[in-house]
């Protein structure tokens, strides 16, 4: 229902009132209606316009059709619900009233509701039909208009045709009032002032940014087509003629039709709007208006990527994308007001699609949800290629079937390109997956680290994109060789069924890389990963893992060497790196041969652990592996990755017999490949003091499995030192010290000095004949140094009388021992231990004359002789 009013200047109104009033109108109009429509009729003629015009320049003056949204809703009676009022009004000048005054015109307004205006623009109806020239007589009922029937004036084609004529000047004006008028909706405030002298141009812009317009913008974009006060008129387009005078301060974009517009930025919808009204694709323009409310500057990305344009940034798509999040499928609606054309880049044409009944209220669902039309989806679809991921998840999300398959592909290539992005949430075919492989490929040739390789496979295997298992080992390979860390996080995040791939991977990466590398990456949940491997191809790898499952308290020493022993370690020549890692062998490489005997102390190779007798062989899990840790960083520098470094880090601590005659009897000779090894017999040796029923079964067992080497000659050391005490005769004991001699030369350097020791003590627990006889039967270095470590250990008064009679009959038999004879005349001059030795010797008449020999004149002896 549409009323309608008649607004002039009456001598006398229906009131019986003179002036300006309302002299006709519909029946049943709303009370308080007719003052609301009143404000926005009123009409001045231009300021240059004659005076006292006649009757031909009263018709040239500018007709003012203006529209604006009334604040309130309009209600029509019983059945039918509220709708949101509009005013449409026409005012004429007249020229004189009544009176005979000039001033006069005719205001006709019709008062109507949205509903009423569905798929037609308020500007459409310039020129319509509908329109009274001259008022109706006073008190005169109007009728209700049961149809609204637009001018033809304003139709899409001619103003396409208007645009072209004005060639570029007029595409870039368009551009720009789009501009102007989409802020200004958008904002909820902002005017525009088109100044022209033909009221005819100020209809035609604002037609074409009308028809340019969703139609729910365009009814609510208020305008008037002429003014002569457009700084007070409320609507957000006024039009109004060059002699107008318009204030500086003016809260308006001010437009000069007849000037050049300016080069300016004008954004994506007003230039894909302006592209459209180039090409007069007019279903271009109305599939922009088929999105309703939603915002025109992301709608017009969203068909600028249906067309296949690849120029929509980031920013867009992800306009775009809560756009699509947002929105509802719904089916085919046919346009709303606006001509259709054949689409075929973006959807069907209007005959195709489903006719169903026109909404409300365009671009929306009942539910308030966008709507997207359907015939967008298949336009997505094929621009799948040219979307980020955020667009194609989205398209996936809502979208139906012919739009996700495509979207979920490229949801899945990027996710490949990019691990950090989820893939996508629908699976997808069997045929596109595999279509997918040479992405897969390509991407994990593009992996720059561990993490991004894991995500690339946890991507591809969450889509169903088969990945080669071969690519997947090289590239890790590759990458830990370079040094990439994170092997642990990166086999926890790839699939379980490429676990293992991805191990073996990293193993030939890590033998191939060098040893400083190799130690980094070898953190204790990378060697916890490849705790249970077999290392027949990668024993530098294999070393350091055994040396942390030892470290850390999951495998014995004993078994680790035996591992370690076993590995098929490459000859120096065969080392990438120039030379194996940590290898040394020899007694040179241990300690280094003697340079001589020392009076009485061995100088051999140096023992392995550096463990003193009596140190103690327990401490904490915790500080055995800290001293694991440090022995393999202190002995093999870059090259902690070795064999040799890896055994001198485990037998740090001191080995026990049990734990050496078990790797005597599975090992034997093999233990020949470390010095480490070679040594422990010793370390155990000099750990138990060469006491004890272990010491003497070791030694038996190193006899048994070990067909030479010094590991040997240590053995014999220690069957020697420790058998000597129960020597039966003096010459079998010197035959025994004097094997000693010759073992200890190049001795281990802590076996040595004690076997020596303890060989001198149990010959020093023997009578001094029995020594004297086993002194004459050795060598003379035997003789200096069981001589050295006699004098150097802590002599009792009589040891010092054996001592003294040891070398009183050894040089009755013509020997003499420097170091001995010397101690012996320097202690004989000392009155304390004379009267001993005097007590002591007098009954044997080859000690007293041999005593006389050593004190010379000056000492009485046995009561005779000078003091």
């Amino acid at each position: 229902m549409v009323w309608q009013l008649h607004y002039t200047s009456a001598e006398s109104g229906p009131t019986g009132r003179a002036g300006f009033q309302f002299v006709a109108q519909s029946p049943g109009l709303p009370d308080g209606l007719a003052g609301a429509v009143a404000r926005h009729l009123t009409y001045r003629p231009p300021p240059g316009a004659p005076l006292s015009p006649s009757r031909g320049q009263i018709l040239a003056m500018p007709a003012a059709l203006g529209y604006t949204p009334l604040d309130h809703g309009l209600d029509h009676g019983p059945g039918r619900e509220p709708g949101r009022g509009a005013v449409l009004a026409r005012c004429v000048y007249l020229g004189r009233d009544y009176s005979g005054r000039y001033g006069n015109f005719l205001g006709h307004a019709v008062v109507l509701t949205e509903d009423d205006l569905v798929g037609l623009r308020p500007v459409e109806f310039w020129r319509a039909p509908l329109w009274s020239d001259a008022p109706a007589a006073p008190g005169t009922e109007l009728p209700e208009l049961a149809e609204l029937t637009p001018g033809t004036s304003v139709d899409p084609e001619s103003l396409g045709a208007w645009l072209a004529s004005g060639g570029e000047d007029a595409y870039r004006r368009l551009a720009l009032l789009l501009r102007t008028v989409h802020g200004a909706l958008t904002r909820g405030h902002g005017r525009l002032v088109l100044v022209t002298g033909d009221v005819e141009d100020v209809v035609r812009w604002i037609a074409v940014i009308s028809y340019s317009l969703p139609w729910t913008a365009s009814a609510r974009l208020s305008f008037l087509t002429y003014s002569a006060d457009p700084a007070s008129a409320p609507q957000m387009i006024v039009g109004t003629t060059p002699d107008v005078w318009l204030p500086s301060d003016i809260d308006a974009t001010v437009v000069e039709l007849d000037e050049a517009p300016p080069e300016a930025e004008t954004g994506r919808f007003a230039g894909t709007v302006v592209g459209f009204w180039r090409r007069m694709d007019l279903d271009g323009i109305d599939a922009l208006g088929e999105f309703g409310d939603e915002d025109p500057e992301t709608v017009a990305a969203l068909l600028a990527l249906c067309r296949g344009d690849g120029s929509v940034s980031a920013a867009e798509q992800s306009a775009v994308a809560g756009l699509i999040q947002a929105a509802s499928p719904s089916p085919e609606r046919p346009s709303t007001g606006q001509p259709s054309m054949e689409r075929p880049s973006a959807r069907p044409p209007a005959a195709e699609r489903l006719p169903t009944e026109r909404p409300s209220s365009p671009g929306r669902s009942p539910a308030g949800r966008a709507t997207v039309p359907g015939w967008v989806w298949a336009g997505l679809g094929r621009a799948a290629g040219l979307m980020g991921h955020e667009l194609a998840a989205a398209v996936c999300a809502a979208g139906p079937p012919e739009a996700v398959a495509l979207c979920a592909v490229r949801c899945a290539a990027l996710a490949m390109r990019d691990p950090s992005l989820p893939p996508p949430a629908r699976p997808l075919t069997v045929r596109d997956a595999r279509a997918l492989a040479p992405e897969a490929a390509a991407a994990l040739g593009a992996a720059r680290d561990l993490a991004a390789l894991a995500g690339v496979v946890r991507n591809a295997d969450a889509a169903g994109v088969p990945v080669d298992a071969t690519d997947v080992e090289r590239t890790v390979a590759e990458l830990v060789r370079a040094g990439g860390e994170g092997l642990a996080e990166a086999v926890g995040r790839v699939p379980h069924g490429l676990r293992e791939t991805v191990l073996a991977g990293a193993v030939t990466g890590l033998e191939g890389t060098s040893s400083r590398i190799r130690s980094r990456l070898l953190t204790p949940e990378v060697c916890a990963l490849l705790a249970v491997r077999d290392w027949p191809a990668a024993p530098r790898t294999g070393a350091e893992v055994l040396r942390w499952l030892v470290e850390s308290g999951r495998l014995g020493r004993v078994e680790a060497t035996i591992a370690l022993v076993r590995l098929a370690w490459p000859a120096p020549g065969e080392e990438p790196e120039g030379k194996a890692d940590g290898e040394t062998g020899g007694r040179e490489a241990a300690g280094g041969k003697a340079s001589g005997d020392t009076d009485g102390e061995a100088s051999g190779r140096g023992a392995a652990g550096g463990e003193k007798a009596g140190e103690p062989s327990g401490g904490t899990a915790e500080a055995a592996g800290k001293a694991i840790k440090e022995t393999a960083g202190e002995a093999s520098g870059d090259t902690a990755g070795g064999r040799d470094a890896v055994l001198a880090a485990i037998w740090r601590d001191p080995p026990d017999a049990a734990e050496c005659t078990l790797l005597l009897r599975t090992l034997g000779d093999a233990m020949n490949v470390s010095t480490h090894l070679l040594d422990l017999p010793a370390r155990v040796f000099h750990r138990a003091g060469l006491k004890g029923p272990e010491v003497e079964g070791l030694a038996e067992q190193v006899r048994r499995s070990m067909s030479g080497g010094y590991p040997v000659d240590d053995a014999e050391t220690a069957l020697i030192a420790s058998r000597l005490a129960g020597a039966p005769t003096p010459a079998e004991a010197a035959r025994a010290v004097d094997q000693l001699t010759e073992l200890t030369r190049e001795g281990d350097r802590n076996l040595a000095p004690l076997a020596r020791r303890t060989a001198a003590g149990a010959l020093a627990g023997r009578d001094p004949r029995f020594r004297t006889t086993v002194m004459k039967r050795t060598s003379e270095r035997t003789r200096r140094w069981l001589v050295s470590v006699w004098l150097s250990a802590r002599i009792d008064r009589d040891e010092q009388l054996a001592l003294l009679e040891i070398a009183i009959r050894l040089r009755s038999d013509g020997v003499v021992i420097a170091t001995l004879d010397e101690w012996a005349r320097s202690h004989v001059r000392n009155w304390s231990l004379f009267g001993s030795v005097e007590a002591r010797f007098k009954r044997d008449p080859e000690l007293a004359a041999g005593l006389r020999e050593l004190t010379g004149p000056r000492r009485r002896l046995f009561g005779r002789g000078e003091r």
